[in-house]
């Protein structure tokens, strides 16, 4: 299947950085999903918090949206904790966050949404998210966006 869709993962610490531009389809979702498993595979049972950064029309289809509410509830039961959302030049913001809001709705994972990554950053350090603010930086690949 054609994957649409775009994503960049880094790890910093115990925090999991999803760079994404959308939308993205049932096929972008899964393979996400396979590469994030694999990023935190040795942080299972430990405290784990994503910043997941999101670039342009940033939405789902239903299929791929009921995809990534699986992962997120999975990542849950293997210890995420704190989720930092940061919209950059979208024109649908209202329409991201209540999609985001509606997959993380049932997980008891703590979310926010931001304008900034410092903020986001910031907030993650609050709440006990362990990793170094000074060793952040955004790669390459999605400096061009």
């Amino acid at each position: 299947m054609f994957v649409h869709g775009e994503y960049v993962l880094d790890r910093l610490g115990d925090l999991i950085i999803s760079y994404a531009k959308g939308p993205w389809n049932l096929a972008c979702v899964e393979q996400f999903r396979q590469e994030y498993r694999l990023l935190s595979a040795d942080l299972r049972q430990k405290p784990l918090c994503d910043l997941i950064v999101l670039h342009g029309e940033s939405l789902m289809p239903p299929d791929a949206a009921a995809e990534m509410r699986d992962a997120v509830k999975s990542a849950a039961d293997y210890g995420l904790t704190n989720v930092a959302f940061v919209l950059i030049d979208s024109t649908v913001q209202n329409s991201t966050r209540w999609q985001f809001e509606a997959i993380y709705d049932t997980t008891g994972i703590s979310r926010e949404f931001f304008n900034s990554i410092e903020d986001a950053l910031n907030w993650l350090e609050a709440k006990g998210c362990n990793f170094d603010k000074q060793e952040f930086a955004i790669p390459d690949e999605v400096s061009l966006w």
